[in-house]
């Protein structure tokens, strides 16, 4: 048996969860701007409270390490730091993409791709692809999406997208042959349950006290648009 509070704190959702090995037992979460400051560790206090755990029961943390929002991720990973440290518990890091392909992979079943995609700005998305074993087949990027984008994997194959940064790509991504779109997926500190919990049996942790997020700041720009 295995408790684990979980963070995500990479977008605009705060979130807050806590699982007996891959069980939810608790989460609490708001989806709103520049509150993570104010409201994890909060949230943190909440949804132990409502497993009826105590920090002392915990066996690890987990956190969602990016990438993400900055500000949001030193947040979320500063305070798994600590609790990890005061604790002497833990630490796992779960990729924020991978916690969302482990999301979207729940409601497609059909799916054979999984492309979540993390909003960064203008029609800049972080992504990367999975299959529908949860395999990492394309590394993590940062993308200017553009019509073609993605083409060697959405020909012949079921492909979904999903996360907040979708939604201004849908229309750029619509065209393409047996491409579906997850509208109910977003960031949660409950996709890391899964992830999370694999790494606790195998024993992935991360060092403490060298630990930092995962930043992608350069961007890979699209073919030239023909005028």
């Amino acid at each position: 048996m295995s408790f684990i509070l979980h963070i995500e704190t990479g977008a605009g959702n705060c979130s807050v969860c806590v699982s007996e090995n891959e069980r939810l037992l608790s989460c609490v979460e708001l989806n709103q701007e520049n509150i993570h400051a104010e409201k994890l560790i909060p949230f943190c206090d909440e949804a132990l409270l409502q497993a009826t755990l105590k920090y002392s029961d915990l066996h690890a943390v987990s956190v969602s390490c990016g990438p993400g929002s900055y500000t949001g991720l030193r947040i979320g990973v500063s305070a798994a730091k600590g609790f990890c440290y005061t604790l002497n518990i833990p630490l796992i890091s779960v990729p924020s993409l991978e916690a969302l392909a482990q999301g979207m992979s729940t409601s497609n079943d059909n799916a054979e791709l999984l492309i979540p995609m993390i909003d960064a700005r203008r029609m800049e998305v972080y992504a990367a692809v999975y299959n529908n074993q949860l395999q990492l087949l394309h590394d993590a990027q940062p993308v200017v999406v553009t019509e073609n984008q993605f083409q060697e994997f959405t020909t012949g194959k079921k492909v979904a997208f999903g996360g907040d940064g979708m939604p201004k790509c849908k229309l750029l991504l619509a065209d393409h042959n047996h491409a579906y779109f997850c509208d109910d997926i977003s960031q949660s500190a409950k996709h890391l349950i899964m992830p999370a919990y694999r790494r606790y049996v195998n024993k992935e942790f991360a060092d403490v006290a060298y630990f930092e997020p995962f930043y992608l700041k350069t961007f890979q720009p699209g073919p030239k648009r023909s005028s």
